[in-house]
């Protein structure tokens, strides 16, 4: 009986936390069908502030605050004069293209013979682009002004005994507390997911099968956004996409979806996956006309274009959620959108996401980890805080082509998330710059040295 006492005591115990847990996941998902919050997060966001602000006094030394401060401000190794583009060299100073340098002068406005130093401004760029490159550093992780106490983003170095003691208290609060909750809540998230549109699709009526569905999904993404400890903050919610729109936002990482779902019902257009993303595709098309295509199949686009015009068309469906850049970039930045789906005719609402990358690394690197891996590393990050706003819709002008358009809602995007506007092609990630680009910076060279030539044949002729 002295054995049996133990063994009893651990088995009501373990009844106990298994309750306790019960009632916290119901609770959780009560909360998430009424969309409703106790300001526990918030409240959980503000005691990290804090002790990042030690952390960051801890680590750097008085006499050297100022100098990072600046450093904080702009992140550049170098300060830039001139910078390569898709469409030739841009000068980035007024004093570049003073007269009394011809190798920073505009190539549009000379007329004198041509001098060796006029290659200095191709030489610099490229060394410049060599030193710190523009776009591969958007394919990385955000480099941050202070340590957030995550060795992921800074390999731990000891810099005081306090400081110590919270990131060894901070392990264990992500890893042995929270993470096994959260994953809970994401597991009950994916079965509510799955068995709600298990039974939304058997129903004949389409009518009720949108009225469940816009119950559904946003209540699924609700605790999917819980189980990361998301803190949202949506602004300017009187400008949301409506009924048969084109929602087109900036792209971070898969989670883009999980932010933009918690208040509306969307039709995504991305591309077909395979493993625990396809299967998540698979049950959100029981209930939604989404648009699932590969990206290397060439006539996938055509079919992708057709879809949308239709969806556009059809009075009563969800507005269609596009990612224009059609890769994930570092929240750094927004890239080349891609004009499909400025083509479609339809109302554009353009959406910026910006994420606070001290309490998590939301870029996913899909070459570098799975989706699992990022998944795991998200639940094990200290939270996720973004700023969603909804900008005004936006209508293609007459006479504007669909490249402008789409250039025009990306400037928009990026001025209102803080974002640097970039014309590079986010594919540059997976593949080399295609042989038309490169021939296009050959035009220009070449432009620039005939130009000079003609103007000093010219002076030539006119001497003698």
């Amino acid at each position: 009986s002295l054995r049996l006492q133990p063994l009893e005591a651990f088995y009501w115990a373990v009844q106990l936390i298994g309750r306790l847990v019960g009632l916290v996941l119901l609770v959780a998902t009560l909360l998430a069908v009424f969309n409703f919050s106790f300001g526990i997060r918030r409240l959980y966001i503000r005691i990290l502030l804090h002790l990042f602000e030690q952390a960051v006094e801890k680590r750097r030394p008085p006499s050297r605050k100022e100098s990072s401060d600046n450093l904080s401000r702009d992140n550049r190794l170098i300060q830039r004069h001139a910078k390569l583009t898709t469409e030739g060299i841009e000068l980035l100073h007024a004093d570049c293209a003073s007269s009394d340098d011809p190798s920073k002068a505009s190539t549009s406005s000379q007329k004198r013979p041509f001098h060796l130093s006029d290659l200095c401004v191709f030489v610099q760029s490229g060394i410049e682009s060599i030193i710190e490159d523009e776009v591969t550093k958007r394919f990385a992780a955000e480099d941050l002004a202070s340590w957030n106490l995550l060795t992921r983003t800074n390999k731990y170095q000891f810099i005081s005994s306090r400081l110590t003691c919270y990131w060894v208290l901070g392990c264990f609060l992500r890893y042995c507390i929270l993470f096994p909750f959260r994953m809970l809540l994401a597991l009950t998230a994916v079965l509510y997911l799955v068995i709600g549109s298990l039974i939304i699709a058997l129903l004949p009526w389409p009518g009720l099968r949108r009225y469940l569905n816009s119950i559904l999904t946003p209540t699924a993404f609700r605790l999917f956004a819980r189980a990361f400890s998301a803190v949202l903050r949506f602004h300017d919610v009187e400008n949301m996409p409506q009924n048969n729109g084109i929602c087109v936002a900036n792209h971070t990482s898969p989670i883009d979806v999980v932010v933009l779902g918690c208040r509306q019902v969307f039709s995504i257009v991305g591309q077909s996956h395979g493993g625990f993303t396809g299967f998540m595709q698979k049950t959100l098309h029981r209930t939604s006309p989404h648009i699932w295509f590969e990206r290397s199949e060439s006539s996938d686009a055509s079919v992708v274009k057709r879809k949308l015009e239709e969806h556009v068309s059809t009075p009563g469906l969800p507005p269609v959620l596009i990612f224009p850049e059609g890769t994930c970039i570092n929240n750094t930045s927004v890239m080349m959108f891609r004009k499909g789906g400025f083509e479609a005719g339809g109302v554009v609402y353009p959406v910026a996401i910006k994420y606070d990358p001290r309490f998590a690394d939301c870029f996913w690197n899909s070459s570098a980890c799975g989706m699992v891996t990022y998944l795991f590393m998200m639940m094990t990050s200290w939270a996720i805080v973004a700023d969603v706003w909804y900008l005004p819709p936006q209508i293609q002008q007459e006479g504007e082509s669909s490249v402008a358009f789409a250039n025009r809602v990306k400037r928009q995007i990026a001025g209102r998330g803080g974002l640097v506007d970039l014309q590079w092609d986010g594919n540059l990630k997976r593949s080399k710059p295609k042989s038309s680009l490169q021939e296009q910076h050959r035009e220009a060279f070449r432009k620039r040295i005939y130009g000079l030539s003609v103007t000093d044949q010219m002076e030539g002729s006119g001497a003698g």
